[in-house]
């Protein structure tokens, strides 16, 4: 069998949130594969001054761990970010470190905001979270 002939696993989308460890409230969500949220923690170790850096490194210097847990696993990117703005929106960026609302990551104003929290929600409730998140338990730890 050649590589061409082997099938192709499906790229996984994941929505997280990084929490202190012993915490039930995240101090940030994110979007990304596998491996976009242990970039966050390299980040960290290099020094990144940004306001998801300082809390990781505060929670190491209190002898804590962080911790990472997948909140959506899916298929579909656009889904991704739209539960991504949702979750940051249900939070509220003021209880988050994120710099964004979410989606692709850029700073926004008020009413860009509004209008993606809203088409986030109208998203939301078009399609069955539960037909696509794949969950061992009510969330999978990917850090």
């Amino acid at each position: 069998m050649s590589k061409n002939d082997k099938p192709r696993l499906s790229k996984l989308y994941y929505v997280y949130g990084l929490y202190e460890e012993g915490s039930e409230d995240p101090f940030y969500i994110g979007k990304g594969n596998s491996r976009r949220p242990k970039a966050h923690i390299y980040e960290a170790k290099r020094g990144h001054k940004c306001p998801k850096c300082a809390k990781i490194r505060k929670i190491w210097a209190s002898g804590k761990k962080v911790e990472c847990w997948a909140l959506v696993q899916t298929e579909d990117q656009a889904f991704a970010y739209a539960e991504e703005i949702r979750i940051i929106a249900e939070y509220g960026t003021s209880n988050l470190t994120n710099l964004t609302v979410g989606g692709e990551g850029r700073m926004d104003t008020p009413e860009l905001i509004a209008e993606r929290a809203y088409q986030a929600m109208l998203m939301h409730e078009r399609i069955k979270i539960a037909d696509i998140r794949r969950k061992t338990g009510s969330t999978r730890k990917l850090v």
